[in-house]
């Protein structure tokens, strides 16, 4: 019997220690996060044939074709999605005091299909949480492009990194390095209607192109 007690006490002790360390680690009020979601849904077609689109990326984000949720999602084979927007309530130990956005932030949403692209603004205030409302059809566009001549001009040169944003694929803006002594022309293909800035150490360089066409640009570094 003094065994089996002795048993029961360490383990008491054990959990005891467990549950200060948690309480050491996470301040009175950091904890009881919740998830919330509410749900879009609607058809990505073809601009050009009027045609839904199966197997079109559909994602979420703040700003069109930035970086976005950590989730993607695919059209079925009549072009239809379902997207699921996730947002976070309570006090965080890393992220401090969380909340629903605002109703007036604006939320994108991103769709591309093979050569074509395009997205829909709403408004945070049109979701509906644990409910599901229709958006209007993205009609995807073809590609726009951007040519750059990058082009080394100055007498002491380390290379420069070249970005391109926004960027119509899921992941954020690319950086190509291009090292010293570099005299070349490279084309970016680039979500249509939107402003998109060429950035490198020494300039910056925003353009506005229509579907199928192409901006020239000087990367002179």
């Amino acid at each position: 019997m003094e065994k089996v007690c002795l048993t029961l006490l360490v383990v008491v002790l054990f959990f005891s220690s467990c549950k200060k360390e948690d309480e050491n680690q996470c301040p009175k009020g950091c904890g009881g996060v919740t998830t919330h979601y509410a749900y879009v849904k609607g058809v990505v077609a073809d601009s050009i044939t009027g045609l839904p689109l199966p197997n079109a990326i559909v994602y979420s984000s703040y700003l069109a074709f930035s970086s976005g949720d950590s989730s993607i999602d695919t059209t079925d084979v009549n072009g239809a999605y379902t997207k699921r927007i996730v947002w976070y309530v309570g006090r965080s130990l890393y992220s401090g005091l969380l909340s629903r956005p605002e109703d007036s932030t604006d939320l994108y949403i991103n769709s591309y299909s093979n050569n074509s692209c395009n997205f829909l603004k709403i408004k945070w205030g049109q979701l509906i949480e644990n409910d599901t409302i229709a958006l209007p059809t993205i009609s995807v566009k073809p590609y726009a492009y951007v040519s750059a001549h990058v082009k080394d001009t100055l007498p002491i040169s380390y290379g420069i990194y070249l970005s391109w944003s926004p960027y119509p694929k899921y992941g954020g803006t690319p950086s190509v390095l291009f090292n010293a002594n570099s005299d070349t022309v490279v084309t970016r293909q680039i979500c249509p209607h939107l402003n998109t800035y060429v950035s490198w150490a020494y300039g910056v360089d925003s353009v506005f192109v229509n579907s199928g066409d192409t901006a020239f640009v000087n990367v002179f570094y």
